[in-house]
């Protein structure tokens, strides 16, 4: 079975004995439904035969609920458009379902109360590659629906928080990610959004950050726009960035764009940050009309 997540919601009917509602959250911390959960992204280097904890809390937000809690894996991706999918453990040749462990299945939480999973990982000691493995790990629990309609009678609510966890095999980074194409939307709109497409060729997730730069080629106008995503291995994405105006215009005209962006990762766990920059100079865009700021 698979769900899929628009940024970080979902809701699916699922057919079983009961009609449930499923709910998946992501953030740093999610307080949604009365579970918050931390953290939400793992990111480990770990090498053939090593052996690795991670500690997940878990803290019933309900003032009045006691929660049962059950504790699950999933395979994980991202679509081209950023959506998050989740799918049976194994799925996938990256997974790394068989190299997990946790502790506890199964809990009951009180209002208030807080309660850690420990998550151990098994490398095994012979790999064919390098590479990165991914995996994400589900707090779950089931709630009535507060949908006192008879017609509702017998549906239940289930909800559920991830941590989804990069496992990164150390070996070399020969590939990074390329900038595709480029195109200004919704140019009647008073929020006009840039789209680009962007390709991570790599055997790693790239976790982009830095600004896309607009410069006029006549006139001294330039804005510049933070920009932050993740691609995946092997992923290919559209990321949407809209314009948020900080002068009080934008004049008409044409606009070289640029992006300037950092992927930053460690070669083993301690170590410094390594930085890979990705500048590129994609190609002009025209502004039909200004762009008038609405402060």
């Amino acid at each position: 079975m698979k769900y899929r997540i628009n940024h970080r919601f979902i809701s699916a009917n699922v057919l079983m004995q009961l009609v449930f509602i499923v709910s998946i959250f992501l953030s740093d911390q999610v307080y949604g439904f009365g579970i918050a959960i931390s953290p939400t992204t793992v990111e480990m280097v770990v090498k053939p035969g090593s052996q690795h904890r991670q500690t997940i809390t878990v803290q019933n937000v309900h003032k009045n609920k006691t929660l049962a809690l059950t504790v699950g894996v999933a395979d994980w991706s991202l679509t081209d458009q950023g959506q998050l999918e989740l799918f049976a453990p194994g799925t996938f040749d990256q997974s790394a379902a068989e190299w997990i462990r946790f502790s506890p299945a199964y809990f009951s939480l009180k209002p208030g109360e807080t309660r850690q999973v420990q998550v151990d990982v098994s490398v095994p000691v012979l790999m064919e590659k390098a590479g990165e493995r991914k995996i994400g790990i589900l707090i779950s629990t089931l709630l009535p629906s507060d949908d006192k309609r008879p017609e509702k009678s017998g549906v239940w609510n289930r909800y559920q928080v991830a941590s989804l966890f990069y496992l990164a095999v150390p070996g070399a980074r020969e590939k990074t990610p390329v900038i595709k194409s480029v195109q200004l939307q919704d140019m009647a709109s008073v929020n006009p959004v840039i789209e680009f497409s962007a390709e991570n060729q790599g055997d790693y997730h790239a976790r982009l950050k830095g600004h896309l730069i607009l410069k006029h080629k006549k006139l001294d106008n330039t804005l510049k726009i933070p920009v932050e995503g993740v691609l995946t291995a092997g992923q290919t994405r559209q990321f949407k960035i809209p314009v948020k105006l900080t002068e009080a215009s934008l004049p008409a005209g044409q606009y070289q764009v640029e992006l300037d962006l950092e992927d930053r990762f460690k070669l083993d766990d301690g170590g410094a940050d390594q930085v890979i920059r990705i500048q590129t100079k994609l190609p002009v865009i025209r502004v039909a009309e200004p762009l008038v700021s609405m402060k």
